[in-house]
């Protein structure tokens, strides 16, 4: 089966301790109804998707808020992914896209 989307990740950087934001772009390859959720795969201890993000079929981006600990291990992280979960006629699919980095920095005091 052919993929619904593309997800291109774009690089991001969260210091520890804080909330910050990976945005997503999106092409999309097939139509689909309705509403798709996204999550990101990989993701290394000491950091948290606040929730699922929800992608409508016009959209053209995705905003994936995570939440990062104080104690996660600061540093650059590669191959974090994306799952989208589409229901297509009745039938849910999953489909894996995206390949991004993420940036731990050590919190400013």
């Amino acid at each position: 089966m052919d993929p619904y989307l593309q997800i291109g990740l774009q690089r991001a950087a969260i210091e520890q301790g804080t909330t910050g934001e990976m945005v997503g772009k999106i092409n999309q390859l097939r139509d689909f109804e309705g509403v798709a959720t996204a999550k990101l795969l990989r993701l290394l201890t000491g950091v948290s998707l606040v929730e699922e993000p929800k992608i409508k079929p016009s959209d053209q981006e995705v905003r994936f808020k995570l939440q990062i600990t104080p104690d996660a291990l600061t540093g650059q992280y590669r191959q974090i992914a994306c799952d989208v979960t589409i229901t297509d006629s009745g039938q849910e699919t999953h489909q894996q896209t995206g390949d991004g980095v993420l940036r731990i920095d050590l919190q400013r005091n």
